[in-house]
């Protein structure tokens, strides 16, 4: 991981349009290393360098209580299976880097406070989710949530603005 930018931002798009179209995702028994993760096809969806996959969520979700597979808006296995190479990557990541779980909406299932306290939860749920599945709760700062801003899709169509009801992980300070 040579020649990083001071602050990087990595997706995890909370809801896989990413893993539905990769042909050289890993198998989940697979090891992922950060050199082949810059090989991933994100299907459209990148950061620099683009380690983490991520998930997308269906509109307004999730709410009160709901559990993260059902909140996303793809197939649980596919979810999961993008989950689970994030998980293996952040595995290998630096431990003195300090990660967060950001999250957004789009504009169409919120407004204003309640966009923000939405893209909260998405960032939650998957903060949660690493938690539970073995990353200490030490290693992740508080997740964040942006509401709409930051659209990485055009949120005049459903297809935009499925893109944009994500969460994934950053490092470096929050811009």
């Amino acid at each position: 991981m040579k020649n990083l930018p001071a602050i990087l931002v990595i997706p995890l798009v909370l809801g896989i349009t990413l893993c539905a179209s990769c042909a050289n995702h890993p198998t989940i028994g697979e090891r992922p290393s950060l050199d082949h993760a810059e090989n991933f096809d994100a299907g459209g969806y990148s950061s620099e360098p683009g380690d983490f996959v991520g998930v997308t969520f269906k509109s307004a979700e999730p709410s009160g209580g709901q559990q993260l597979v059902t909140a996303l808006s793809e197939p649980a296995e596919t979810a999961l299976s993008a989950l689970r190479y994030d998980l293996k990557l952040l595995e290998q990541f630096p431990k003195n880097i300090a990660v967060r779980v950001v999250g957004f909406t789009d504009t169409a299932e919120c407004s204003g406070r309640a966009c923000i306290d939405l893209s909260e939860v998405r960032a939650r749920a998957v903060h949660d989710w690493l938690i539970s599945n073995g990353i200490s709760a030490a290693r992740l700062e508080k997740p964040h949530g942006f509401g709409a801003a930051r659209p990485v899709g055009d949120n005049t169509s459903e297809e935009g603005r499925a893109r944009n009801r994500r969460a994934y992980i950053s490092y470096g300070p929050i811009p």
